[in-house]
């Protein structure tokens, strides 16, 4: 929330003033849809009183996954432009790219297990 506070003027003018294309579309949707993901899960896992079997349906793939991976893929096309577009730049955010979200999916895996 603090970090919505100090950078929505800057959100205001490059952003929502902007016209339309593909970065904006990708740019909403994993800003905001964090948000009613969130407030979803709350109003699941409260109010429809989900067990841990349930939990397990829910967690893999998960939404957030999805959302972590357009934000790298947004942040990985930024640092490639900034970079000069070269093959080697191109090699580098995949393997850096691979580096990270490989143990995420293995990490994710292991807690889904868990929860049998």
């Amino acid at each position: 929330v603090f970090e919505h506070m100090i950078t929505i003027h800057l959100e205001v003018t490059y952003i929502w003033k902007s016209r339309w294309n593909v970065i904006k579309v990708l740019y909403v949707f994993v800003k905001y849809s964090t948000h009613v993901d969130i407030i979803l899960n709350i109003i699941a896992f409260l109010a429809m009183g989900f067990t841990t079997s349930d939990c397990k349906c829910n967690i893999f793939p998960s939404k957030e996954e999805h959302l972590l991976f357009t934000a790298e893929v947004i942040l990985t096309l930024r640092v490639w432009a900034v970079r000069g577009k070269t093959r080697t730049m191109t090699i580098i955010l995949v393997a850096l790219n691979i580096g990270f979200l490989a143990p995420m999916w293995v990490a994710v895996g292991f807690f889904t297990n868990s929860l049998e």
